[in-house]
């Protein structure tokens, strides 16, 4: 496994499954990108925004790996990228149906590129100077770190409390900034105490580890109901941004009786505890559909390839089942497809 492959495991396994300070309360939300900052100087830095909104008092904890400078520098101390947290103040012109905007346009593309059209441009030029005079920082800049050097992680992390949620309004923007002619690869992630989750597929991509759901076993239980056993077979973790996609991005159990489409339930409904996420989980989910006579019952989950999985192909399993079996164990078999 790559260093930078062993860290994005290390990263979910620390940032997500031991989440410390989030054992109560409502949960963060959490960005996660991989990014590439082309050449940039001093005095004119390749910059992108992530923009994120604060829902409620806690911390913003940012977390940046530079897996890949190009071409290599000859200094290994040499950290040419420099990440900055501001709040929405420093974006005097941002009226807050276009701050929601920006928001939006930023989780779904590439800041960078839409960040180049002339409608944010005059949404950003408001902002003088950044980090203001160096004796007296204005009240929306929180603090910055130098970083890039090539194999490492840096962290940043702020503390909001009530009155300044109250000031800021939750707006908040992580502004990253290359000012050195090396270009950067790298993946950021930003946890926050938010609802908005993003997951980049290309971080995805570049976990070596990666999960494996399967249906296990198909059988009614007593009332005649139909029971969908699941696990996670695989090494890896299915991410729990899974678990806050909504809509044709939401991971799906469907089940089809003789060929024909049921319904289907989506990750929250089907594993509200989460226990797929880890590897050797495993669930039993009682659906809605009863049997009245013989059928045919198809269970498929993820269908759609929406997780990343180390078999794409035995996310399916046919069985017939006979309302007379009912409470019966059924013995794992059918067909997977």
């Amino acid at each position: 496994m790559l260093k930078w492959q062993s860290w994005l495991l290390a990263f979910f396994l620390t940032f997500f499954l031991f989440p410390g300070a989030q054992a109560s309360g409502p949960e963060d939300a959490v960005i996660q990108k991989a990014f590439i900052l082309y050449d940039g100087s001093k005095g004119n830095p390749y910059t992108m925004f992530y923009p994120f909104e604060l829902k409620r008092p806690g911390q913003i904890s940012i977390l940046v790996r530079t897996w890949d400078l190009d071409p290599d520098p000859k200094n290994q101390n040499f950290e040419p990228l420099q990440l900055i947290l501001v709040d929405g103040r420093a974006f005097k012109e941002m009226k807050p149906e276009e701050w929601r905007q920006w928001i939006q346009k930023a989780n779904k593309y590439n800041p960078v590129e839409w960040l180049a059209g002339d409608q944010i441009r005059g949404f950003v030029k408001g902002m003088k100077t950044l980090l203001g005079k160096k004796e007296k920082p204005p009240a929306y800049y929180h603090g910055g770190i130098a970083l890039g050097r090539e194999g490492t992680s840096e962290s940043f992390k702020h503390a909001v409390d009530m009155p300044e949620l109250t000031a800021t309004a939750g707006r908040y923007v992580a502004i990253f900034r290359n000012m050195a002619p090396f270009k950067a690869e790298g993946a950021i992630m930003i946890r926050y105490p938010g609802d908005e989750w993003e997951l980049d597929p290309e971080v995805e991509k570049r976990t070596e580890v990666k999960p494996d759901l399967i249906v296990e076993n198909i059988r009614l239980n007593s009332e005649g109901n139909v029971v969908v056993n699941l696990a996670n077979q695989g090494k890896g973790m299915v991410n729990p941004a899974k678990w806050h996609a909504k809509g044709p991005d939401a991971v799906t159990l469907f089940l089809y009786i003789n060929g024909k489409s049921w319904g289907g339930a989506a990750l929250p409904v089907i594993d509200p505890e989460k226990s797929l996420q880890r590897s050797g989980g495993k669930i039993a989910y009682t659906s809605g559909l009863k049997l009245q006579e013989p059928a045919r019952i198809t269970a498929s989950i993820d269908d759609s390839g929406k997780i990343m999985e180390e078999n794409e192909r035995n996310n399916k399993m046919t069985v017939t089942l006979d309302p007379a079996d009912a409470g019966k164990r059924h013995k794992r078999g059918g067909t997977g497809e």
